[in-house]
């Protein structure tokens, strides 16, 4: 497996001031049909590599269909095309759960334990580990979930990676609320260090 430090941070200082608080007044506001786009990066594509992604969101309305993506950077062609994170929507069994999978379809995925509810200030990061093939999600510095004998993406999936959208050809699953200091990471982070600065903006040292 390959090994990385890099550190991408989306939303540098966009803070939310408290998980159990409000939101300041810098962040992405997203109303269920726009979304930004970031070009392709060998980094983005999380292949062959361990990485965590982080990200305070609030949802404003659960997708009516099975997915809000928080970020995507997939295509549907092949297996494992990449990856998606997102919050699942009311046509799935278990709507309001955390979601992080490789490609789509019957590819591998790694869904929370617990529901985020509509307006809740959460934090959400997901670990992977490439030596065990262990997928970790973290709410609010917290386990709420495992998946194991998880693959890495395609290196080949040269998408752009979407924010608030999927990133498939003609996919829609918009997010519809807020997003906030967004955050990937070349390493597979620990517990402890997520609870570190999941509530403060990353000193200088870091990066």
């Amino acid at each position: 497996m390959r090994r990385s430090t890099f550190l991408i941070l989306l939303f540098a200082g966009f803070l939310f001031s408290n998980i159990a608080q409000s939101l300041n007044q810098s962040y992405l506001k997203l109303d269920g049909d726009g979304y930004v786009r970031i070009a392709d990066a060998p980094e983005l594509r999380l292949a062959e590599i361990d990485f965590t992604i982080e990200v305070l969101c609030s949802i404003e309305d659960y997708n009516d269909w099975y997915q809000s993506v928080l970020l995507a950077k997939r295509d549907n062609t092949g297996i494992q095309q990449g990856w998606y994170t997102s919050i699942t929507g009311t046509y799935y069994i278990y709507p309001g759960r955390a979601w992080i999978h490789m490609g789509g379809g019957l590819d591998p995925y790694c869904m929370s334990q617990s529901v985020v509810e509509l307006n809740e200030i959460v934090h959400l990061a997901f670990v992977y580990n490439s030596i065990d093939d262990i997928m970790i999600i973290y709410r609010n510095g917290e386990f709420d979930g495992i998946s194991y004998n998880f693959p890495y993406a395609d290196f080949n999936t040269t998408l752009d990676l979407l924010i608030g959208k999927d990133s498939i050809e003609g996919g829609l699953y918009y997010f519809k609320g807020k997003i906030d200091e967004a955050r990937i990471w070349g390493i597979a982070r620990s517990q402890e260090e997520i609870q570190e600065y999941m509530n403060s903006e990353l000193p200088s040292s870091i990066y």
